[in-house]
């Protein structure tokens, strides 16, 4: 699987050069095609104003499925563009999205997309493996996971208001921890 990650147009963002969505899905979908046999785009463009994932995906058909977000859409089957699959699982964890794809050997031959309700969740039952996985990770790591390994006295809003308006306490520290990877 091959990933092509796109955002929406920043303004006042210092040292930051953003292209042309449709010709930098072009150029990343061409190079990956080769490569893979499923290509997905996670998008934060969304289904409104002038560059939409529809567009995306009528002008650069290459891409399987498009994960996308930005206007909150809750898309319950996804939708298709061409051949590709558009989906979209509203906001604020009201769903969780759930993409399926059938390859056979390397070529796709079913893709679906659903959502589920969060308060359908707590009658979902993980698999087998799943359990498996995650209770090796809790058995190996759950000491660790366990232990703070921070603490601030400093209120750390994360309240959209601000966020979105203006630098925050939140928004420093997260850049931090990225950039010190």
């Amino acid at each position: 699987m091959g990933l092509v990650g796109l955002t929406t147009s920043v303004t006042g963002a210092d040292n930051l050069t953003i292209t042309d969505q449709i010709a930098a899905s072009r150029r990343l979908v061409a190079q990956l095609k080769p490569q893979v046999d499923v290509v997905v785009g996670l998008m934060h463009v969304g289904d409104s104003g002038n560059m939409t994932t529809t567009r995306i995906a009528t002008e650069v058909p290459d891409f399987d499925v498009i994960v996308d977000g930005h206007s909150h859409t809750a898309l319950p089957n996804g939708t298709k563009v061409g051949k590709t699959l558009i989906t979209q699982a509203g906001s604020f964890s009201d769903y969780i999205g759930r993409i399926e794809i059938e390859l056979d050997d390397t070529k796709i031959v079913a893709k679906t997309a659903s959502l589920k309700n969060k308060a359908d969740l707590s009658q979902l039952q993980p698999d087998a493996q799943t359990q498996a996985a995650v209770s090796s990770l809790v058995s190996n790591y759950g000491v660790d996971l366990g232990q703070v390994i921070g603490h601030t006295t400093y209120p750390l809003s994360g309240e959209r208001e601000h966020l979105r308006t203006k630098e925050t306490l939140l928004g420093n520290m997260l850049t931090d921890a990225v950039k010190s990877e």
